[in-house]
């Protein structure tokens, strides 16, 4: 969502930050891929299967080959299996943790941020008011020097003010 203006709604913002930071999809991308980790950790290993032939005896005239079938399995202790799956669990839910933990840190970036975008546009609309009252304030006490009512230090003194209003605003 774009934002302009004083459209900028502190509640809504952080959802927005969230649903459109591509972070977000990496983390959730790392928890799926740790989690689908998982559960093969705890599995049995693949029977092995392997075929061989060669000839007999080298060297010689004869022709008759040799042929080997082997068939293995690799077999691990049950307690080995069940701590590798518990291990890989324990990664998912820590990659799972860091989701929450990522969503919360683009949260409070996103909080911090809007708190000194709304002091900015307070601030330069305190200003702008101030500007508007320094340069009612120059008015009266022209007018008053004028009827010699005030001193001409009112007047002056309200030009300084004003001038510096306006470079605070820059």
């Amino acid at each position: 969502m774009i934002y302009s203006g004083d459209s900028i709604q502190a509640a809504q913002l952080p959802t927005d930050i969230l649903q459109a930071n591509p972070q977000m999809e990496v983390v959730q991308a790392v928890w799926e891929a740790s989690s689908a980790r998982a559960a093969p950790q705890s599995a049995w290993a693949d029977p092995q299967f392997r075929y061989t032939m060669a000839p007999l005896t080298i060297g010689s005239n004869n022709t008759s080959y040799g042929q080997r079938f082997e068939l293995s399995h690799k077999i691990s202790w049950p307690w080995k299996l069940r701590l590798r799956g518990e291990v890989a669990e324990h990664l998912a839910d820590a990659q799972y943790a860091n989701i929450a933990a990522v969503k919360l840190a683009l949260a409070r970036t996103a909080k911090s941020l809007f708190a000194d975008w709304y002091y900015v546009h307070q601030a330069i609309r305190i200003n702008q008011v101030n500007r508007d009252l320094f340069d009612e304030f120059r008015r009266i006490a022209v007018t008053r020097y004028g009827a010699g009512l005030a001193s001409k230090q009112d007047a002056l003194r309200a030009d300084v003010e004003r001038n510096l209003l306006k470079h605070q605003a820059r």
